[in-house]
């Protein structure tokens, strides 16, 4: 609860593992990461119709979340190199860029992500306002999938940008899945739109009209 020397990944990792308990605990603690608090009101809300099953094991739900979380910390703590990424000149490497808008997105600055976004996507400030802007995640998981970033990290600055999409339980598993879901490719396709000027986040392109 105190501890100075747990960062934010071991603060996942302990959650993945114990779950309900420790996130009691962990959310005690000051200066919590407000993602990180999110996530432990998350697997902490309980009603009264589901008490009893919390007691004998947790709920499939909570079960679930606490799978998702042990493979990012897999991936977070495998010392294997990355596999080489396509050439994309105009793109920071993964790992840069998540300490770039990590940094921007806890700053307490207004429009610091929007800036960090535009930066490391090379896109105008007004499209990566329209990113942060949007009613959900949907822009935001977009921009972090075409750079590649990973579930674990994409969560925490999903959560620190939306954090009142993130209040159950199962809103965490959701996104989990629909990060996990998207292609990379298609993430990279509709980045290199924003960036050419042929679309906007928050706008799906229309077809042109074929002339007779």
């Amino acid at each position: 609860m105190r501890s100075p020397v747990l960062s934010d990944v071991d603060l996942i990792g302990l959650l993945a593992r114990h779950g309900r308990a420790h996130a009691r605990v962990i959310g005690r603690r000051a200066g919590l990461n407000p993602a990180i608090a999110a996530l432990t009101r998350a697997l902490t809300a309980q009603n009264d119709e589901t008490s009893d099953e919390a007691e004998t094991g947790g709920s499939s739900v909570e079960a679930e979340v606490r799978q998702r979380l042990r493979l990012i910390m897999r991936a977070a703590n495998s010392q294997s190199p990355p596999a080489p990424q396509e050439a994309r000149p105009a793109l920071p490497a993964a790992d840069h860029a998540a300490r770039t808008l990590r940094a921007a997105a806890f700053s307490g600055e207004q429009d610091a992500l929007e800036k960090a976004l535009s930066s490391v996507l090379g896109i105008p400030q007004r499209a990566a306002r329209e990113i942060t802007g949007f009613p959900t995640y949907g822009e935001l998981i977009v921009a972090l999938k075409a750079l590649e970033i990973e579930e674990g990290e994409a969560f925490l600055l999903s959560a620190a940008a939306f954090p009142g999409l993130f209040t159950q339980r199962s809103a965490i598993t959701f996104f989990l899945e629909r990060y996990k879901a998207l292609s990379p490719a298609t993430a990279r396709q509709r980045l290199s739109d924003w960036q050419s000027g042929l679309g906007c986040p928050g706008h799906t392109p229309q077809p042109a009209a074929i002339s007779k």
